[in-house]
């Protein structure tokens, strides 16, 4: 990684940031180093934290801003599988004004995620401990309301569709990291007769370091306007 502080990053890459990010976030990684001693929430080692944790996720949140605008409390987001808060406790720390919600069944993470909530107070993360396949029965409120979803490695895209779609407000957008062997992938992914979600792999350099990060957007169309 390249000689790069996390306040330099913010400062340069992320102008759209809330002004306590860098706090928030300081203080998230600190509550990840104790609790990751216990539980083991993350196997991504430690020096690598900045790069892979705090910029991957930061670069993704720049890329939900281009798609739908700036945060302001109107739409919502969802990390489907969210682990550790990776990408969105991280997006939570950087727009604490955005609605995220943070999905994962695994008891440790979201009690780890709800201490870091509590402590850094972010009102406007809820977390989530359930199973994606049951989440339609658990918070049928959420049907057609996410506009963003973001989902770091959970399962492949047609399965994270087909999480995401009965959550998907008109026009939602999916942002995804994916491997370096589906750099050249297109996808057409038709849910039903009217949903069609299509989109391509991306690459961006990291600024932080000589690895370029590879990540899919697929964007939710009406099929009778395509």
């Amino acid at each position: 990684m390249k000689n790069f502080s996390l306040k330099t990053f913010v400062k340069l890459y992320c102008p759209w940031a809330n002004r306590y990010a860098l706090k928030n976030i300081e203080g998230y990684l600190d509550e990840l180093k104790k609790w990751n001693l216990r539980y083991n929430l993350t196997g991504i080692p430690q020096d690598c934290w900045i790069e892979k944790i705090v910029v991957e996720s930061a670069l993704l949140a720049g890329v939900a801003r281009t798609k739908v605008g700036n945060a302001d409390g109107h739409d919502r987001w969802m990390d489907m599988g969210t682990g550790a808060g990776i990408p969105g406790m991280i997006l939570a720390c950087l727009l604490p004004e955005q609605i995220i919600y943070l999905v994962d069944s695994r008891q440790k993470r979201t009690d780890f995620l709800t201490n870091v909530k509590t402590r850094l107070h972010l009102e406007q993360a809820f977390v989530v401990n359930q199973r994606l396949e049951n989440l339609v029965l658990q918070c049928p409120e959420l049907e057609q309301k996410i506009s963003v979803f973001f989902s770091r490695a959970l399962a492949d895209i047609q399965t994270l569709i087909a999480y995401a779609d009965p959550f998907a407000a008109n026009g939602a957008v999916l942002i995804s990291p994916r491997g370096e062997s589906e750099t050249k992938t297109r996808y057409n992914i038709e849910q039903n007769e009217s949903r069609l979600w299509t989109g391509f792999v991306h690459t961006i350099s990291l600024p932080v370091s000589t690895r370029c990060m590879h990540y899919a957007v697929l964007t939710l169309k009406d099929v009778q306007n395509v």
